[in-house]
Parts: structure tokens; C-alpha cells; sequence
């Protein structure tokens, strides 16, 4: 009572105390009550003392019986106080369950004497039985059941989820932040070029050996002289990379930088022949007519450490792009057609990117199918909070059933959906130029559905774990397969083929496929892309309700 809480709960706060000591309690509820607004709820098995509350209800066999304030019940009984009131209440009480079950045994009795000769008794007795039992009075007085509001319930644990989420930060984190801090990472991560290469340089010029000596002597030289064949040496071809494209490292010898690519100190090695600009002079100026020591002289020898492939698709492609470059710089200067260096191949992207930079345009449409589908499952570690806390039996008595827990949940998380697709979408739009091709429309609808077979994976893991560990470690190892198998980081034309048939029938696959498609090609509802991923959807759903619904009657059976 520290904190001053707005509602208290008592159980029989006064039983054992002395008279002095049980009125001061009871002085100091009504203080909080009145003056605190506090609400206080109670129970005792000492009678009179419940006239000092507002209101009052009085138990038997797990029934209310009465409930008013203490004046109406005494005078509607005509009692003196509540003992007497109490008295006369559980005697009519008793005089109603008397009636009731003589009834029924007589109903019994009349069905164990029904006979083939007892045709007009029979059917006298079934028109008289369904009708008593139509009685909602008497039903729930004799059976314990009550009508429930389904509507009312829904609602109830709906915000029932929204009080556990706003006091517990451990749902908020993997609900809201968690799917924003991973989008902000992958743009700033995945698909962006690499920086800094240390890529080593041989020169084969015995004055230029260092870094420092090559940076002077390219200082001196007018690398990008105006006449023809003034731009054709070394200094010429690295002046055409950008800035941090290539950290370069010169060395002295072919032997030592292919001892520091074995180090992991470089990545590749750009071995120039001596007279490397002499060469080039020659080979421009003969052409058709030249030697095979020019050739080898205008040779550039590479090598490279292949063990990361990413570094080196980008180095491979800047390479070859700075090259072509070198030479229509050398033919612009010499008043040639520079096109004369362009490969006669032209590419050009329908959909997409022709950078390599670009793949995080692939990514993006599965890592946020991915998070949605993870923040969706975690229903499966709110129902285990619940089981763990007594909170689900507690939901059981007050007549909650597993349809109730499935209409609340995709409520509470639809809404949770919501809110993640106006974050997530709006950020990547807003900060990060986000191009969506086809409808909004279609977008955000592939996004619910995403949430839907998320809830109804996480409908399965409730049902099957009993604890929140359990459950944690079931969703968290098919979304490991599902990020691995269902194309979010990887074409699925990469996958061993055999395999790929189980690939399909992950949840994921087809909705990054529809989603992707959307997204980068500007596909309809009506595409073969998307048409798929509502049967795989309504197979899922389906799948998982007749599961849970079976592993739950297993439960409480």
C-alpha cells in the first residue's frame, strides 16, 4: 500500500484481529476510499462488518446471489442487519435449488421409464425438457454455464495485451525498436561499396619503391597532360580511381607483394612491366605492327586473394572500369573515337540496378518480410508469459478459450503491424529514397498477411512450449531456416534443387517473392508473382489453426 495503488485487493483483511484493532483497519479503508479515491475490494465471512462498503455481494457455492448497496438488501428483505439478511437469502436459496433438483430428477426418472409403448408421454416430456432447458435461469443454476460475450472478451484481452505491452519494456524493444534498428543497419551495412582496398603496387621503376616515393614522383609528373601520349604512364592510370577507392601499397618486389597478399595485408597486386608508359606509347603509335615485347610491356599482371568474394567482384569491376577509362582518355587526347575502347556490350536494367552496390535493393523487401513475420511470431512468448504467471487459468475461469486468445491476438497485432509499417516504410522512404513500383496499397497488404502467417506460426509454438525459453528457441530456429531457405538474402535459383521443393513450402518464400516483386518490378495482384502467396498463406492459416486447436484440447483435456 506504499505506493498508493488506485485499486486494492483484500482477502478477509480483518479475520483473527481483536475488535479495536479490526474497526481501525476498517477506519483507515474508508479514509483511503473517500480521500484517495481508492478502489477497495474485499472479502470477509464476517457479515456485519460489510455494511461500511458501498456495495455488496454475497457468495454461495460459487454463485452472487445478491449484490446492492447495504440499504436496499436489508430492506428488501425486511432484515435488521446483514447476518439476518444473509440468513434469510441462503434459505430461499436453498429452496430454489431444492425445487430445481427435484425437477430434474423427476425428468430422470421419466426418461429411464420411457418405453416403445410411451410414444405420447415421450414426446410430452422431450417438448417439456428442451423447453426447461432453454431457460437461461435454470441452466446456468443447474450446469454452471452462463452465456458468454465473445465481443466483450475479445476486448478485454486486447487491452489486457495493451497494459502488458506499455509496462513491459521487454515486448516493447523486439516490437517497435528492434525492426527499426535492423533496417537502419542493413542500409548503412549491406550493399554499400567497399572503401580503402589495400591493393599492392609494383612499379618496376628502381627510383619509386614506397608509397611516399610514388606519391612524389606522381606529384611531379602532369598526369593529365593535354597532348597526345603525354597521359599513357603509371601516375596517368592511377589518377583515374576516386579517392579511398584503393588504399595502395607499393612494394618493391612481385615476390613481396604476393608475400603480403598471403598475409592479409593486401587484397591484390597490380604488377606494371618496366617502361610501362613506353610501351603504351608504341603499342598506340603501331598498332597492328607491334612486337610481342610491347605487348608483354603494355601488360598489367594481377593478382588477388578471392577468399572474399564480395571485395573482390568490386575490385574486379573498378578495375576494368578505370582501365577502359585510362584508354579513352589516351584516344580523347590523340583526337580518336574513344568508343574504339568500349566492349560492343550494352546492358541496360528493366528492373533493378546494374551496380553492385545495388544488391541491397534485393535484401531490403525480405529483411522486412523477415522482421515482420519474427515480431508477428513472438505471440507464442506472450502466451507462455501468461502460462507462467497463472495468468492463462485465470483467463480459463473467467470463460476465455483459444478463439478468444487467436481473434485478440491478430487484433493487438495488426495494430502492432500498423505502427511498424508506417516506421519502417516511412523511414526507408523518407531518409533512404525507398522506390516502390507497384501500389502502396499492395505493399502494406502483403505486410498484414505477412503479420497474419507470422501469428499463425506463433499460434503453433503457444500451443506446443510450455515456457518462454521453449518457445523462444522453436520461433528462433524457423527463422533461421527461413531466412537461409526462402530467398531473403539469396536467389532461390541458387538453391540444390532437391532441396528447393521444401524451400517452396516455407511460409516466407512466397511472400518475399510477391513482395519483392511488387516492389522492384511493379507486379499487380493479378501477377503470377503474387497470385501464390495467398494459397500459401490460407494453407498456413489453416494448418496452424487446426494444430493449435488440437494441441489445446490435448492441453486442457
Amino acid at each position: 500500500m506504499i505506493h498508493n495503488p488506485k485499486l486494492l485487493i483484500m482477502d478477509e483483511p480483518s479475520v483473527g484481529l481483536d475488535p479495536l484493532l479490526r474497526e481501525r483497519i476498517w477506519a483507515y479503508l474508508r479514509e483511503i476510499s473517500r480521500t484517495r479515491g481508492t478502489t477497495i475490494i474485499l472479502s470477509t465471512h464476517y457479515v456485519n462488518e460489510a455494511k461500511q462498503c458501498d456495495k455488496i455481494g454475497f457468495m454461495r457455492g460459487g454463485r452472487l446471489i445478491a449484490e446492492d448497496n447495504p440499504e436496499a438488501l436489508l430492506s428488501s428483505y425486511g432484515a435488521i442487519n446483514l447476518e439476518d439478511f444473509a440468513i434469510k437469502i441462503c434459505r430461499q436459496d436453498e429452496l430454489e435449488h431444492e425445487k430445481t433438483r427435484d425437477i430434474f430428477l423427476w425428468i430422470e426418472e421419466n426418461e429411464k421409464m420411457q418405453d416403445a409403448n410411451s410414444n405420447v408421454i415421450g414426446k410430452t416430456y422431450r417438448k417439456f425438457s428442451a423447453s426447461f432447458l432453454q431457460n437461461d435461469f435454470y441452466a446456468s443454476q443447474t450446469t454452471g454455464k452462463t452465456s458468454r460475450n465473445h465481443f466483450r472478451i475479445i476486448c478485454g484481452l486486447v487491452v489486457k495485451s495493451y497494459h502488458q505491452t506499455r509496462r513491459d519494456i521487454r515486448r516493447i524493444v523486439p516490437e517497435f525498436v528492434l525492426p527499426v534498428t535492423l533496417l537502419i543497419l542493413l542500409q548503412n551495412i549491406i550493399g554499400l561499396p567497399p572503401r580503402t582496398l589495400p591493393v599492392g603496387l609494383v612499379t618496376n621503376m628502381e627510383n619509386v619503391t614506397t608509397t611516399v616515393q610514388l606519391d612524389e614522383f606522381c606529384n611531379n609528373f602532369n598526369s593529365s597532360g593535354s597532348e597526345c601520349l603525354e597521359n599513357v604512364g603509371i601516375c596517368s592510370f592511377i589518377d583515374t580511381f576516386e579517392n579511398r577507392e584503393f588504399d595502395w601499397k607499393v612494394t618493391n618486389s612481385f615476390e613481396n607483394g604476393i608475400r603480403d597478399i598471403q598475409l592479409g595485408n593486401t587484397i591484390a597486386l597490380l604488377d606494371f612491366p618496366p617502361e610501362f608508359g613506353m610501351h603504351v606509347k608504341n603499342r598506340m603509335i603501331y598498332r597492328n605492327w607491334v612486337d610481342n615485347e610491347t605487348l608483354r610491356g603494355t601488360t598489367i599482371t594481377v593478382e588477388t586473394d578471392n577468399s572474399n568474394i564480395i571485395s573482390y567482384a568490386w575490385f574486379r569491376k573498378t578495375l576494368i572500369e578505370k582501365y577502359l577509362t585510362f584508354l579513352k582518355r589516351i584516344l580523347t587526347y590523340c583526337s580518336a573515337n574513344e568508343n574504339i575502347s568500349t566492349p560492343a556490350l550494352k546492358f541496360h536494367a528493366i528492373h533493378g540496378s546494374l551496380e553492385i552496390g545495388g544488391s541491397v535493393s534485393f535484401v531490403q523487401p525480405g529483411i522486412i518480410i523477415l522482421q515482420i513475420l519474427v515480431v508477428s511470431c513472438g505471440v507464442a512468448m506472450h502466451w507462455a508469459m501468461d502460462r507462467s504467471e497463472g495468468l492463462e487459468d485465470l483467463d480459463y475461469v473467467a470463460g476465455v478459450n483459444l478463439w478468444h486468445k487467436i481473434g485478440s491476438s491478430i487484433i493487438h497485432q495488426f495494430v502492432i503491424t500498423g505502427i511498424n509499417s508506417v516506421l519502417i516504410l516511412g523511414m526507408l522512404w523518407v531518409f533512404y529514397g525507398l522506390e516502390v513500383k507497384g501500389t502502396w496499397g499492395l505493399v502494406v497488404g502483403l505486410i498484414y498477411l505477412t503479420s497474419l502467417v507470422g501469428l499463425s506460426i506463433g499460434w503453433i509454438c503457444g500451443t506446443l512450449g510450455d515456457t518462454v525459453i521453449e518457445n523462444a528457441c522453436i520461433v528462433l530456429g524457423l527463422m533461421v531456416v527461413q531466412a537461409l531457405s526462402s530467398g531473403v538474402i539469396t536467389t532461390l535459383e541458387e538453391i540444390e534443387p532437391h532441396y528447393r521443393h521444401f524451400c517452396d513450402l516455407l511460409p516466407a518464400t512466397k511472400l518475399v517473392e510477391a513482395f519483392r516483386s511488387v516492389c522492384s518490378r511493379g507486379s499487380g495482384i493479378s501477377s503470377g508473382h503474387v497470385v501464390p502467396v495467398f494459397i500459401s498463406a490460407l494453407g498456413w492459416v489453416s494448418l496452424s489453426l487446426v494444430v493449435a486447436t488440437l494441441m489445446e484440447r490435448r492441453r486442457r483435456k
